[in-house]
């Protein structure tokens, strides 16, 4: 009966412990409860929020898969810094290329050139075929050339 008590105790101080720690989800430590429109949740990842990132007939795998898969938290507490809680994992075009293969021909578009890949491409989702921002090529084109 002894060690049945000192187990019991043991488990529930072990509880309590453990109870006190923040949940962590994509690189990111919550707090044990966070409050959305003013209510309680439990457990929350970026998709409870950011569902709409994903929702498009078109999605780019990495999105899907992991929202750690592009970016990691910095010093600013989610959601308050506005924005400015994440970083990228990686620098421009660095990041696309974890992935992609480099451009390897002799001339290179200019925003590809200089990393710029989210000037035509969602990061996230899209309506269009390879993510395009824009569904008419030429206007995407137009945006920038006359």
């Amino acid at each position: 009966m002894k060690a049945y008590l000192i187990s019991s105790l043991g488990f529930i101080v072990v509880i309590l412990l453990f109870s006190s720690w923040g949940i962590v989800e994509g690189n990111e430590i919550y707090p044990e409860k966070s409050f959305i429109d003013g209510k309680v949740v439990p457990e929350i990842n970026c998709a409870d929020c950011h569902s709409d990132l994903t929702q498009l007939s078109y999605k780019h795998e990495p999105a899907t898969d992991a929202c750690d898969n592009c970016h990691s938290a910095n010093e600013n507490k989610h959601p308050e810094g506005q924005g400015r809680e994440f970083k990228l994992v990686d620098d421009m075009p660095a990041l696309c290329y974890m992935c992609h293969e480099e451009p390897s021909k002799r001339i290179i578009h200019a925003p590809v050139e200089a990393g710029e890949c989210a000037i035509c491409h969602s990061p996230h989702s899209s309506d269009n075929r390879h993510l395009l921002m824009n569904k008419e090529i030429s206007g995407l084109c137009y945006e920038c050339h006359d």
